[in-house]
């Protein structure tokens, strides 16, 4: 196993490109280490099946990724389409669940699989999905619990693309996602909050007041949701307005960076 910290250089240089190019286009961002600022991080998941569900997830305020899953109908030109709008695009991976395995697409990775197999399911999503700087798995409990098989994922990762960050869906709470990343010098992130397990608005609502509340008391907080119609209109009212609180949206790219650096602008 080789341990690397080459990543990182990647991770600062994106980052402040990032800042300079929300800074000049007024998009609301905070000055790192702003006294008091809480942060988070949204993530629109499952982008690819509808051209206009994902138009409107692309159209949210402010920096809101997009993970698109491989492979589908709309997935290359949503993600060009992210990027041209300058959002952080992400590679929804589809990897192996405990239960309901039929579900998982021709391109999704199985436990099982070598090396070999990896890349080139990893080579045909990021074809799929262009531009994207970070995976984050979709479905995946039974294969992100399996440390033999993530240790070959950040294999590959680290030996092809090590300039790409890991997303933990944390869709099982046996993930072994953190500790085979930090083993690589990955970058890697979780979940906080799934926004949209019950399609309310109400409900929606509540996740979020709990996403804002966890960045108030950590520093920074991560939530995921889908480009369901529900959550589309919560986030398109909250996100418009965190910009005269003390809570501010950043890219997962800034959020990645700050945390590599070892550095706490939250505190």
């Amino acid at each position: 196993m080789q341990r690397s910290a080459k990543p990182r250089a990647h991770f600062a240089f994106r980052s402040l490109v990032i800042f300079i190019v929300l800074l000049v286009s007024g998009e609301p961002v905070a000055f790192a280490g702003k006294s008091g600022m809480a942060y988070i991080a949204v993530i629109i998941d499952d982008v690819g099946n509808s051209w206009a569900r994902g138009l409107q997830a692309i159209r949210l305020p402010g920096p809101v990724a997009i993970s698109v899953i491989p492979d589908l109908t709309y997935s290359t030109r949503l993600a060009q389409h992210a990027y041209g709008r300058r959002k952080d695009v992400i590679l929804h991976m589809p990897m192996e669940p405990m239960d309901r395995k039929e579900l998982l697409a021709p391109i999704g990775l199985k436990t099982d699989m070598d090396k070999d197999r990896i890349a080139q399911s990893l080579e045909t999503g990021f074809e799929s999905v262009p531009h994207a700087v970070a995976i984050n798995n979709h479905m995946g409990s039974q294969y992100t619990s399996d440390a033999e098989a993530m240790d070959r994922l950040m294999s590959v990762i680290h030996e092809q693309k090590p300039e790409i960050f890991f997303v933990d869906s944390l869709t099982t709470p046996k993930s072994k996602v953190s500790d085979e990343a930090t083993a690589y010098g990955i970058p890697s992130l979780a979940r906080d909050i799934f926004l949209d397990n019950e399609r309310d608005e109400t409900a929606i609502e509540q996740q979020f007041d709990k996403l804002v509340a966890i960045a108030r008391q950590r520093g920074y907080a991560i939530a995921i949701g889908h480009p369901y119609q529900e959550t589309l209109a919560v986030l398109q009212r909250r996100l418009a307005s965190l910009s005269d609180g003390d809570v501010r949206l950043i890219p997962l790219t800034m959020l990645v960076a700050m945390k590599t650096q070892e550095r706490e602008p939250w505190r």
